[in-house]
């Protein structure tokens, strides 16, 4: 039950890092913020991955 819980959030947050991305990008923020916010995504969707292998 805990590992969906920490899935959901995990894929949750990495859902928001990209629509992050996607709206820095769009604004033409500074290219180093977009980059912030992929690895972010990144990160997450790591986390999300390894969690489902191990559950």
């Amino acid at each position: 039950m805990m590992d969906e819980i920490d899935i959901a959030y995990f894929s949750a947050r990495e859902r928001e890092e990209v629509a992050k991305a996607a709206d820095a990008e769009a604004r033409g923020a500074h290219p180093q913020m977009v980059r912030l916010h992929r690895d972010l995504a990144s990160r997450y969707r790591a986390k999300r991955l390894a969690m489902q292998m191990v559950g």
